[in-house]
């Protein structure tokens, strides 16, 4: 929706732009040759499991623009825009301003950061069994130690980056109340919630 029409990737690369300008502005990025070229969103390929790890850093990378162009094609009017892709638009923006997408979204790019090393070197012609299995190994490891010690960076980077984007956070050392466990006997915090039964679960 985003990537297809002509005009909503001149919008979505004009929002970069104005996103990279502001961030130079404030020191955040550095300038120079090569540096903080415009981009668009990555597609993910069926076939290629690097693919959908590209996506996902590009989602990151380009959130801002990516939800201004959503917000204008849910807010457009007599634009030609049909009403069902308006809608689309108005829940892709909803979801993307919930604390729970940016965590998920965050948890995917670091746990997909790992894998997406052993498939490159997977895919390689030269792969042998021998390296094979000892990469494999090595993935266990970073795997292990990102569920051992990647929660506290994990959630620095995901409250860093609500904070940044405007999109509120819950008090993590709150009881959480979901659908399921909203007994009043269950003291499960909201940190709890997000770092075992998401975070933890994901990576196992």
């Amino acid at each position: 929706m985003v990537v297809s029409p002509s005009k909503r990737h001149d919008e979505l690369q004009a929002n970069q732009v104005a996103e990279m300008e502001h961030l130079i502005e404030l020191g955040e990025l550095e300038t120079g040759s090569g540096a903080n070229q415009v981009g668009t969103l990555q597609r993910p390929c069926d076939t290629r499991w690097s693919s959908h790890y590209a996506s996902v850093c590009s989602l990151v990378k380009l959130y801002k623009p990516t939800f201004l162009v959503l917000k204008s094609i849910a807010t457009s009017k007599g634009s030609g825009t049909s009403p069902s892709t308006q809608a689309k638009a108005s829940g892709a923006v909803k979801l993307m301003m919930s604390f729970d997408f940016i965590f998920i979204l965050h948890v995917m790019k670091e746990l997909m950061g790992i894998t997406d090393m052993l498939c490159k070197k997977l895919q390689q012609k030269s792969q042998d069994i021998v390296n094979a299995m000892d990469d494999v190994k090595t993935t266990k490891m970073l795997i292990q130690e990102l569920r051992d010690n990647g929660w506290n960076k994990l959630k620095a980077d995901v409250l860093s980056f609500c904070a940044k984007h405007g999109v509120q956070t819950p008090h993590f050392s709150e009881l959480y109340v979901g659908f399921i466990n909203s007994r009043a006997e269950d003291e499960t915090t909201v940190e709890h919630h997000y770092c075992c039964d998401i975070f933890m679960v994901a990576v196992d």
